[in-house]
C-alpha cells in the first residue's frame, strides 16, 4: 500500500483557483466505499432503512405512490436519489459539492434503464437554490445536511425556500445531528484503509471537523484530508423554524423512526406542510 501513488485531490473542472472548496470535494469519489468501509453492515442497513421510510411517505402522499417529485437536499453521491429514480420518481438533487454532482452521474451513467430525464441536479446551496413554486411532494434533509449551514440567515432563507416549493399536504423528512456526542475523536483502522475523525468545539456551538484517510481503494492508493464547519442546531431551533413555515410536525412515524434509526445520533422529525 505504501508504495502506490496515492490519487491526489481534484481541481475544480472550469480551473477557477478562487472556487469556494465545498465539504467532501476532495474526496467524493472515495465517499461511499470509505463510508462502508467505516460501517459495514450498520451503514448498509441504515441505507435501506432510510429507503423504506421515504417509500412509505411517497405511499402517503397525495400524488399516490405511483410517481412524486422529491426535492433531495445535501444529495451528495445519489444514495438517496438513485433508488428514487430506479422507482419511477422525478428527483431534484441540490448539492453543492462539484464533485458528489459527479458521482451521481457517474452512478446514472450505470444504470441498465436511462433515467436521466427525471432527474434535475443543482449544484448550489440550498438557501441560494431558486425552487419552483408547490412542485415537491417530499422534501429531505438528512445524512445531517442541517449542520452544513452555519448561518442563521442561511437557515432561515433554506426553510422559508423549502417550505415554498412543498405542495399542500407535501412531507419535510430531516434529522437534527447531536454533534456534540461525536467529539471524541475515532481512528477507523480497516483492512483496506485508516480514517481519522475528530470534530473540535469552536465556540457558539460552532464545531470544526476534520478528517484524514489512506488506504487503498480497487487496486489504487488513496489519500485525502478534508476540514469544514459544522454547527449544532437545536431541536427547539428546527421546529420552530419549520412551524413559522407552515411545517407542522407529524407524528405519525415517530415509532418507526425511532426504532429504524436509534443510535444513528441525530434525531429525525417528520412535518408536513399546510395551508
Amino acid at each position: 500500500m505504501a508504495q502506490q501513488q496515492p490519487r491526489r485531490a481534484r481541481q475544480p473542472h472550469d480551473g477557477n483557483p478562487h472556487r469556494a472548496q465545498q465539504p467532501h470535494d476532495n474526496w467524493a469519489r472515495y465517499y461511499d466505499f470509505v463510508y462502508q468501509q467505516t460501517y459495514g453492515d450498520l451503514y448498509t442497513t441504515f441505507n435501506e432503512n432510510t429507503e423504506d421510510v421515504c417509500q412509505r411517505l411517497i405511499n402517503n402522499c397525495p400524488a399516490g405512490k405511483n410517481r412524486v417529485c422529491v426535492l433531495d437536499i445535501g444529495a451528495g453521491t445519489g444514495r438517496l436519489a438513485i433508488p428514487l429514480l430506479e422507482r419511477g420518481h422525478h428527483v431534484t438533487a441540490v448539492e453543492p459539492s462539484e464533485f458528489m454532482c459527479d458521482e451521481i452521474r457517474r452512478k446514472l451513467a450505470r444504470l441498465d434503464k436511462p433515467l436521466h430525464n427525471n432527474l434535475i441536479i443543482r449544484q448550489d446551496l440550498i438557501q441560494n437554490v431558486d425552487l419552483p413554486s408547490q412542485f415537491f411532494d417530499i422534501a429531505l434533509l438528512l445524512f445531517t445536511v442541517i449542520a452544513y449551514i452555519t448561518d442563521k440567515e442561511d437557515l432561515e432563507r433554506a426553510f422559508k425556500s423549502i417550505a415554498g416549493s412543498l405542495k399542500e399536504g407535501g412531507f419535510v423528512l430531516l434529522d437534527v445531528p447531536r454533534i456534540e456526542s461525536f467529539l471524541q475523536p475515532q481512528v477507523y483502522n480497516r483492512r483496506s484503509m485508516e480514517r481519522t475523525v475528530s470534530i473540535t468545539k469552536k465556540g457558539d456551538d460552532l464545531y470544526l471537523y476534520r478528517e484524514t484517510c489512506e488506504g487503498v481503494m480497487e487496486g489504487e492508493a488513496l489519500r485525502y484530508s478534508d476540514e469544514f464547519l459544522l454547527r449544532r442546531w437545536s431541536d427547539e431551533d428546527i421546529i420552530s423554524l419549520c412551524e413559522e413555515n407552515g411545517l407542522i410536525r407529524n407524528t405519525n412515524l415517530d415509532r418507526m423512526l425511532k426504532n429504524y434509526f436509534r443510535g444513528m445520533g441525530a434525531t429525525y422529525y417528520l412535518f408536513e406542510k399546510t395551508e
